[in-house]
């Protein structure tokens, strides 16, 4: 994960997924942990900026990812996805790390 592409298509259909598991199971879910491989933006890299309406997500996952894409990019941000959609008991959001970059391939056991 990388914070250039935050709000982007793939996050349009990760996040829409993702609240509709926590709030659509049964039972239902009251905390959803989220453990992003971070690492560092790659300016050479641009196939991660397709915008996010090109996926037909829910109305209320719009407005979350546009927050998401606002500058600073910080993934504290993602833990508002359980409040997002009205009239819905919300679910809390935990982050692991969520300023620990992970680094090179070679790193990923210690994370």
């Amino acid at each position: 994960m990388r914070l250039q592409f935050l709000g982007d298509v793939r996050d349009a259909f990760k996040w829409d997924l993702l609240h509709w598991i926590c709030t659509k199971s049964s039972p239902r879910f009251d905390k959803m942990f989220y453990v992003p491989m971070f690492n560092y933006d790659d300016p050479k890299q641009n196939h991660g900026n397709v915008p996010n309406h090109h996926f037909e997500c829910r109305k209320f996952i719009r407005p979350f990812l546009n927050e998401l894409k606002k500058v600073p990019r910080t993934l504290e941000r993602i833990s508002e996805l359980g409040s997002i959609e009205p009239n819905t008991q919300p679910f809390h959001v935990d982050i692991l790390s969520a300023n620990k970059y992970l680094g090179k391939g070679t790193k990923r056991k210690e994370y």
